[in-house]
């Protein structure tokens, strides 16, 4: 009786967000974008870069990072993705994976990311992904999503960036439902090297903006706290990291007003 009740609650949040959001809606990637509610495109200290700004790939970081999140409690209603950040002949590569959902539904991405420095100050990213969406007993498909980023380091406390998420308008399943086409613009400012102040106005094909703000405040040297909020669902969000040496952990909660807490952990090792 009881899995019977929570199969039936688990169909009917699907079926809600169903109705509201197409497949492969964004979502966050890694705990610092959990954490920070979505916010940070602008942001230098992002694991998984290759999702959220390519044009942030370092060619003096390499890095494996682990990602993990339960959405809203639901029993296997889960995220997992891994994300790794190398050099390719002196040039900055990425490569992450991300599943999200269960046994019946199933979303899957794909990404591949590089950029390239046009100056001391302007960079300029890409990423390829391919998406495979999997509805048990009905239906699997793919498709391929192109998108494009830039970055403009104005001063060592402030950089500006934007991002175009699958500007080709890529299409998926028998009744060629859209992928979300998305533009982001965002705003970095560190007054002092311990904080990040971070503010992001998110658009989307047929929605209004979303604005996103956030923080990241480093307490002591290895711990740094993150907070955030995002307007449209009024949500908020919060997290911590711990670095000790090439190691990281870190752990965020996301608390939506109505579907309830979604929990994530994240690992990170650079090299």
């Amino acid at each position: 009786m009881k899995t019977t009740h929570c199969l039936s609650f688990c169909v009917v949040i699907f079926l809600m967000v169903s109705d509201l959001l197409a497949s492969f809606e964004p979502k966050a990637a890694g705990v610092s974008q959990t954490s920070l509610s979505l916010a940070g495109v602008a942001s230098l200290y992002n694991n998984f870069q290759s999702f959220i700004n390519p044009s942030l790939l370092d060619s003096t970081n390499q890095s494996v990072s682990f990602f993990y999140k339960n959405h809203y409690g639901i029993k296997d209603l889960n995220q997992i993705s891994l994300h790794g950040e190398f050099l390719a002949n002196s040039w900055p590569v990425g490569f992450g994976i991300s599943r999200y959902g269960n046994k019946l539904y199933s979303e899957t991405q794909l990404t591949f990311a590089t950029s390239y420095s046009l100056s001391d100050d302007i960079k300029i990213g890409s990423s390829s992904s391919f998406y495979f969406l999997n509805i048990k007993n009905y239906n699997s498909d793919w498709t391929y999503g192109f998108s494009l980023s830039f970055l403009y380091t104005l001063s060592s406390q402030i950089n500006i960036a934007a991002v175009i998420q699958n500007f080709n308008e890529p299409k998926i399943g028998s009744t060629n439902e859209g992928l979300p086409v998305s533009a982001t613009i965002g705003l970095m400012y560190s007054p002092i090297p311990e904080v990040e102040l971070l503010a992001d106005a998110y658009k989307e094909d047929y929605f209004d903006f979303e604005y996103r703000i956030g923080a990241r405040i480093n307490i002591i040297k290895e711990v740094g706290l993150l907070i955030g909020f995002r307007e449209n669902i009024n949500s908020f969000s919060t997290g911590l990291e711990y670095s000790a040496s090439v190691y990281s952990i870190k752990y965020g909660i996301d608390i939506h007003p109505v579907l309830n807490l979604s929990h994530a952990l994240g690992l990170n090792y650079a090299f």
